[in-house]
């Protein structure tokens, strides 16, 4: 009996058994299945990372960025005057492992921003944009890597070194030779400049780079002749939302930049008309960028000039934004006659003087206008005249005709399939002495 009791026993234990079997062999593919999609996960974001970053080709308004990564990827190049406003793109043209693209459109002696993009992910200086300065217009002008960290946001990336490579010749230096040292850096003679000369290495491939040094002070004076003023948006619509950054970066004569300084911004335009001045960052940061936000409602030319008030010194370079006028409006723009009355003589005239305004009473020049009447009157010229600078346009009217007074309407003929017709009118009355 005892014998059949533990046979039974053991047939009841048996779906128990077939049952944890089965849940293994159903639980191993699937951490199989995990195991390898964290291992592409993390292997494909590494065969993006960025190589060898180097910024090569340095001149006044160009630059070329190479890198190389371990998988073939399209990636574009977003690049700017400052690490807050990258306004600029410079995309491949297909997928490659050795990456060169060229940077454009630069600014003379400026300090500009670049970031990588492959697809949905940023590579970076550890959170902050690459960076380096172009060369001015008689003078070389040069900037040394950091030790960049790619980030996406997936893993860890080991850091690389970002070269800046210079085109000019490896001569030798000599401890006071001034040309010597012009001909290796493409500038400057000044000790900041010889102990730059003295501490330039040469990369595996034999490009001469120089070696770190210090790019930024918190203590250092400022240049007014090596700091920028720069403006992204050289014409902004006068209607008094849309802005301009203005980006000050505080240089010092080593042309490093230099932080913690309090910059302040004015233009040359006071009190009625002015431009509205919006501090975005005041003091200077890690990279000695300091930025503004302009806008007005007023069209025209406007020059803005940086202060570093920590210093009580004005930077020698401006920025200068036209503020442009909107849209004709028609009850803004007005019309009007000069004199109210005339001889209708054929000879003595009047004046219609037509000026288009904007929603913000701008002066709308280049504009086409007509000028037509209810009388008996001759307008001369009568075809269209296009408005000046101040949105005027004149026209001479005359009659033979005693009668009056008659009206006159003048349009905005500029475009045919929207002809703008102005709520206000002249009228001019012809007298018979």
């Amino acid at each position: 009996m005892a014998a059949i009791y533990r046979t039974i026993h053991n047939i009841h234990r048996l779906p128990r058994v077939v049952s944890i079997i089965i849940g293994i062999m159903l639980s191993v593919p699937v951490i199989v299945a995990g195991v390898y999609f964290v291992q592409k996960r993390f292997s494909t974001a590494s065969d993006y990372m960025p190589h060898d970053v180097i910024i090569s080709k340095i001149d006044s308004t160009k630059a070329t960025v190479s890198w190389s990564t371990d998988q073939e990827v399209q990636a574009v190049i977003e690049y700017g005057t400052s690490p807050a406003a990258l306004v600029y793109f410079a995309p491949e043209a297909k997928k490659t492992k050795d990456h060169q693209v060229d940077l454009s459109l630069l600014t003379p002696r400026t300090s500009h921003y670049f970031q990588i993009r492959i697809n949905n992910q940023v590579f970076d200086d550890g959170g902050s944009p690459w960076s380096f300065t172009t060369k001015g217009a008689d003078s070389g002008g040069q900037s040394t890597g950091g030790e960049p960290t790619p980030t996406f946001g997936v893993g860890v990336i080991t850091p690389t070194r970002a070269k800046v490579v210079t085109s000019t010749p490896a001569a030798a230096c000599a401890e006071t030779d001034c040309q010597k040292i012009r001909l290796k850096l493409g500038y400057g003679c000044s000790a900041a400049d010889y102990v730059k000369c003295i501490m330039t290495v040469k990369t595996a491939t034999g490009s001469p780079t120089l070696a770190p040094t210090t790019t930024s002070s918190s203590s250092s004076a400022v240049d007014a002749d090596n700091s920028t003023v720069t403006a992204n948006e050289t014409a902004v619509p006068a209607n008094g939302s849309n802005t301009s950054l203005i980006t000050v970066t505080l240089k010092n004569s080593a042309r490093n930049v230099v932080s913690g300084k309090r910059v302040t911004l004015a233009s040359n335009i006071t009190g009625t008309g002015a431009p509205t001045i919006t501090t975005v960052i005041g003091t200077t940061n890690s990279s000695g960028v300091a930025t503004f936000s302009v806008k007005s409602i007023t069209s025209g030319p406007v020059i803005f000039t940086a202060t570093d008030a920590s210093d009580n010194l004005t930077i020698n370079q401006t920025a200068s934004v036209t503020f442009t006028a909107g849209t004709v409006n028609k009850d803004k723009s007005t019309v009007v006659a000069n004199p109210l009355s005339v001889r209708a003589d054929g000879n003595t005239s009047a004046t219609i003087t037509v000026t288009l305004k904007d929603s913000n009473s701008n002066p709308v020049s280049g504009k086409k206008v007509t000028l037509s009447t209810t009388g008996s009157a001759t307008i001369t010229p009568d075809t269209f005249q296009t408005t000046d600078s101040l949105g005027q346009v004149n026209f001479k009217v005359t009659s033979t005709t005693a009668g009056g007074p008659y009206t006159f309407t003048a349009k905005d003929t500029t475009d045919s399939t929207n002809v703008i017709t102005i709520t206000d009118t002249a009228s001019v009355t012809f007298t018979s002495s």
